[in-house]
């Protein structure tokens, strides 16, 4: 053969790699287009909590499910996707349930990942919290809190754990063994929150407790939602005539909506209503925005306390709603003598003018709490600026204590406006300011002009007015109660050092409370981080703490007024990081973080 031929096969069979290697570059390509559409899908749906899967996913099924109908719809939409659904091989469509899974998992870990890289070396914190799934399975939620490497604080879920049972020691290796399958340095761990059960909280054997022992500076800290929930829990079975109230607001809904017949009877109701003019609901102080939903009685939760908020919210606002219902069912044929003598009674108890009075005391202070429970929701709120909100409840509710004459007023003008719309034999009896409270010493009332709602017992006064016999027995024990409660849920002594160094780091009214010894003890409790045991560290704290006050104070600071407009710690971090000052006072950054 001679050189010629040889040279030209070689060049054939270079040419013939080539196209192999592009055909496999080509296939490649569309695979991974194909993978990246499949995993598009699957992120889409896992985002907005979709079901995935149908209960028959035959081809001969009419709805396959949300995972395979989104592949359906995109293949319809884009016929290179359609072609290669066609040309991929069976085992390898990537639209099984075990793929699907597979894939969420792989995809959880990518975001694991990311907010690990996110943390580094950083401090952090620990959230957790039990709850069973639906198949009755316990579980453990995990979230952490975190500056990043700009000085934002984030708040992020990173997983469900499961465990076998809620013990301190099974909860403690479970979630040890979570944080550091996935890189959570455990040493960099500065705080814990959880709820106050007592195998999360308990001071020997709780969670917080095992996890001190490992990591000393690790400072639980009881999640502050979960402390007014218990608050007002407390009002509520402190007060009788509270609790009576709550329990008639909730009868009264379950009797006008218990069943898809006395629901449609409320709705017409509704619908009536909506006709009233403009006019009108300007005369009797009724909103009539046409929005249903405002008008709606929610279902109260046996467990959160801002369903009854709500359901009193709705009462408030709907009273002639409910009347209307409650006349219309009482009236109406098919309602039974046993039901229709049910309503009576709770038409009587909702045309008493105590029943108003409850209701105008507590919408207030229902509404006052639920700001306060969704500013605590807020991920960037720091535990400095949350105590100040608590405090600040506490103290706006000390001032509403004296404001019973208010009250009394503004129910009386409630009742006023609602006797204009209703017949004569049902109107309101109001009080006047002398009219003396119908009961005797030693015997227990029922009925109308009681201290929480006709039908339950508490004792009757002798020689007291109305006035006084509802300021006495309802509006002052709701206000007491709940001050006393908010006043031991929310007490600092417990960690009176690290509430008091925050407040001392505090940036509002210009670092008015500054004090280098409350920030002293404040750093003591984290001593590993500043080397408190070494005299020249705490020196060196000390002299970074008066250059950082004299510097944040001086008239001749650039940023004088960017300063001012700080309010909380969270601020101050991001600030420091933008103004490029982190290497410059590198011990109160620490502080702040």
């Amino acid at each position: 053969m001679d050189t010629m031929t040889i040279l030209k096969e070689m060049q054939s069979t270079t040419d013939i790699s080539h196209e192999l290697n592009e055909i496999k570059d080509s296939t490649r390509q569309k695979n991974r287009c194909y993978l990246k559409q499949i995993l598009s899908i699957i992120l889409m749906l896992a985002t907005g909590g979709v079901a995935f899967r149908g209960h028959d996913e035959s081809d001969s099924s009419f709805n396959r499910g949300n995972f395979l109908n989104t592949v359906k719809l995109v293949r319809d939409c884009d016929p290179e996707f359609d072609e290669m659904c066609d040309s991929v091989p069976d085992n390898a469509k990537y639209t099984s349930a075990e793929i699907q899974n597979e894939m969420i998992e792989t995809l959880a870990e990518f975001i694991r990942k990311a907010i690990v890289s996110d943390v580094g070396d950083s401090v952090w914190s620990v959230l957790v919290d039990e709850c069973e799934d639906i198949s009755h399975h316990e579980q453990m939620g995990v979230g952490i809190r975190y500056t990043d490497k700009k000085g934002v604080t984030k708040e992020v879920f990173i997983g469900v754990v499961r465990v076998p049972n809620t013990k301190a020691k099974t909860l403690l290796e479970k979630l040890v063994g979570f944080c550091e399958k996935f890189g959570l340095d455990m040493r960099n761990l500065r705080g814990q929150g959880y709820d106050g059960a007592s195998n999360m909280s308990g001071h020997m054997g709780g969670l917080q407790a095992l996890i001190k022992q490992q990591c000393p500076m690790a400072h639980y800290v009881h999640c502050f939602g979960h402390k007014l929930n218990l608050a007002v829990d407390g009002l509520v079975s402190g007060v009788p005539a509270l609790f009576e109230f709550l329990e008639a607001i909730r009868h009264i809904r379950n009797l006008v909506t218990g069943s898809s017949k006395r629901q449609a009877i409320l709705e017409n109701a509704l619908l009536d209503m909506e006709k009233m003019t403009i006019a009108e609901a300007e005369k009797y102080n009724r909103k009539s925005s046409g929005n249903n939903a405002s008008k709606s009685l929610p279902e109260p939760c046996d467990t959160r306390w801002n369903g009854n908020h709500r359901l009193v919210d709705a009462m408030y606002d709907n009273f002639m709603l409910v009347y209307t219902a409650l006349v219309t069912l009482i009236e109406d044929e098919g309602t039974s003598a046993t039901q229709a003598a049910e309503m009576e009674g709770a038409l009587s108890k909702v045309s008493t003018f105590t029943f108003f009075f409850c209701n105008v005391t507590m919408q207030p202070l229902f509404n006052k709490l639920d700001v306060l429970s969704k500013q605590f929701q807020r991920p960037r709120l720091d535990l400095e600026a949350a105590q100040s909100l608590a405090i600040t409840t506490i103290d706006t509710l000390e001032e509403w204590r004296d404001e019973f004459d208010e009250i009394w007023k503004r129910t009386k003008k409630i009742v006023e406006e609602k006797n204009a719309l209703l017949p004569d034999d049902d109107k309101v009896h109001i009080p006047s300011e002398d009219e003396k409270f119908v009961g005797r010493r030693g015997t227990r009332s029922r009925g109308k002009g009681r201290a929480g709602v006709p039908g339950a017992d508490v004792p009757a006064a002798q020689s007291c007015t109305m006035k006084q016999h509802l300021k006495d027995s309802v509006y002052t024990p709701v206000y007491d109660k709940v001050i006393e409660e908010l006043k031991r849920r929310f007490d600092t002594e417990s960690m009176k050092e690290i509430f008091m160094g925050l407040d001392a780091l505090s940036p509002r009214d210009s670092f008015s409370r500054f004090s280098m010894s409350r920030i002293v003890s404040f750093a003591e409790q984290y001593s590993l981080d500043f080397c408190m045991d070494d005299v020249d560290k705490r020196k060196e704290l000390e002299k970074n703490l008066k250059h950082w006050h004299k510097w944040v104070i001086s008239p001749r600071n650039p940023y004088r007024e960017e300063i001012k407009e700080l309010k909380t710690v969270l601020g101050i971090l991001e600030f420091m990081v933008e103004r490029d000052i982190v290497v410059e006072f590198q011990k109160v950054f620490m502080l702040y973080k």
